[in-house]
């Protein structure tokens, strides 16, 4: 069209000369060029709306091209969100910590991708401008615009709620992770609990304080499991696969934590129960052996060879018999220790209500053979003292019978009444004796009425007491008479040689 402008102008002005000529036919021609005119302008306009039609259909081509790699672009990154799996049917709720934090770095990258969208803005930009400049297909051109935008903002809603179920997911698995370490810590915490060691009493104080620190290191993951439950119930909405995951390790963790406390306190109570126990054992274990030691005196069958040895024995027996009687509170405690961890559902109670009993029926057996005892030691120290005043009144009687079998009666009158002084004397001191000696007498009778085991022994003695008596009582009165004799003769002497002498 460009090259046949010259030859249309050059027609024109040929045409337009004549007309100026005067040509015969000027009309004619003038119309000519008027149509030649026309026919050019209609070409003109008929070019120009060709034109127009043919940049606004390039112009929706590159607009759709550009459309188009921003669809596939939004369309990858949609199928990448849509894809929330590391494999086949394993989603992001089925993975390891490690797993989610992968996809969350990677979706970070895809976050940093939708922060940048001028390219998107590029497409609206191209669109509008078509609309404005009245393009052909503007309505259409409208309609993806519209749905390019909802894609987008669909892209970047999916983008936040995929980022959320990842944060959520990484949560759920930091939860499972944290929550999995203290169920094996309530676990082997829960071993350690349910050992029952207190049923070997072998340094039951050493175990009780290790289990005490035991429940203070228990105790001090309170607030650890409390955090780990807390946030194990703040994730139980999160859908019905986490919520019965979270739910299940939950009820485990609470039943650990409970099961654990229930069998630490139990325990510990166990333990204190048998520290008690085995103190008041050790306490029963002190009354028998000293009840053993106060049985084996009491078997000691010596009973002293003389009156001071039996009476060092009977003093022996009362420091025994008080220190007896002293125990008797010291029972009085324990049978009331006994009652008490009884009473407090000790669960070695029946062990220890028969040892108590045992112990008790042990102390009291203890009276009878203190009371043989004593009886036995009482004889003898009777015996004895019978012994020791017998041979006194017989060594006394003994030595005054000799005294009374003297054959000294004086060689003269003088000293026959010296020695019948003297004889007097003795004579008074027998007859003051002689309660003495029927004291003796009547002790040893006495014995032998309440069937001593020496009354054999007894009745000899009393009557060789008896015989000493009636020995020295005859003597003591033939000896009277003797000297009696004897001072008559002195006197007659005396009275018949005084004339001689005159």
């Amino acid at each position: 069209m460009e090259a046949r402008e010259d030859r249309v102008a050059s027609v024109r002005d040929f045409g337009l000369g004549l007309v100026r000529s005067g040509h015969g036919s000027a009309a004619e021609i003038q119309k000519a060029v008027e149509q030649l005119d026309d026919a050019q302008r209609t070409l003109h306009t008929a070019w120009g709306d060709r034109k127009t039609l043919l940049g606004h259909a390039k112009d929706l081509q590159d607009f759709l091209v550009v459309l188009e790699q921003r669809e596939a672009w939004i369309s990858t990154k949609e199928a990448s969100l849509a894809l929330h799996n590391l494999g086949v049917g394993r989603t992001y709720y089925q993975s390891s910590v490690v797993e989610v934090e992968d996809l969350l770095r990677r979706h970070a990258q895809l976050e940093v991708q939708l922060d940048h969208l001028e390219h998107l803005d590029e497409v609206q930009t191209l669109g509008q401008q078509m609309i404005q400049q009245n393009h052909y297909d503007s309505s259409n051109i409208s309609t993806k615009i519209k749905a390019l935008a909802t894609r987008t903002t669909r892209l970047v809603e999916q983008s936040q709620t995929h980022r959320t179920n990842l944060e959520r997911s990484l949560q759920l698995h930091h939860f499972l992770s944290s929550s999995l370490e203290v169920c094996v810590w309530l676990k082997e915490r829960r071993a350690v609990a349910l050992d029952e060691s207190w049923r070997d009493w072998t340094n039951l104080q050493s175990k009780l304080l290790k289990h005490q620190s035991f429940q203070a290191d228990v105790l001090a993951n309170q607030n650890r499991v409390d955090a780990l439950i807390q946030e194990g119930e703040g994730l139980v909405s999160c859908s019905p696969e986490v919520n019965a995951k979270v739910s299940a390790r939950l009820s485990e963790v609470r039943d650990g934590w409970t099961t654990l406390l229930s069998s630490g306190q139990e325990k510990n109570c166990r333990l204190q129960q048998a520290y008690q126990a085995l103190q008041f054992q050790r306490s029963l274990d002190d009354i028998d052996e000293w009840a053993g030691s106060v049985e084996r005196e009491l078997t000691n069958e010596d009973c002293g060879s003389d009156l001071p040895s039996v009476n060092r024995l009977l003093k022996a027996l009362q420091g025994l018999e008080e220190e007896v009687d002293q125990y008797r509170d010291r029972i009085q405690t324990l049978m009331e220790t006994a009652k008490s961890l009884v009473s407090e559902g000790n669960h070695l109670a029946q062990e220890i209500q028969n040892r108590t009993t045992q112990s008790i029926s042990r102390y009291n057996g203890l009276a009878e053979p203190l009371l043989c005892r004593r009886e036995t030691l009482e004889s003898w120290q009777l015996l004895f003292q019978f012994y020791r005043d017998e041979e006194e009144e017989l060594t006394w009687m003994t030595d005054r019978l000799s005294a009374n079998s003297s054959t000294d009666y004086g060689n003269t009158l003088s000293s026959t009444q010296q020695l019948m002084k003297k004889h007097q004397v003795l004579m008074q001191e027998i007859s003051s004796r002689t309660p003495l000696v029927q004291a003796v007498q009547e002790a040893g009778q006495s014995l032998v009425r309440v069937r001593h085991f020496a009354s054999h022994d007894i009745m000899e003695r009393v009557g060789e007491l008896q015989r000493a008596s009636e020995d020295l009582r005859r003597e003591g009165l033939r000896r009277s008479g003797l000297l009696q004799e004897a001072l008559r003769i002195h006197h007659f002497l005396s009275e018949v040689l005084l004339p001689v002498t005159l």
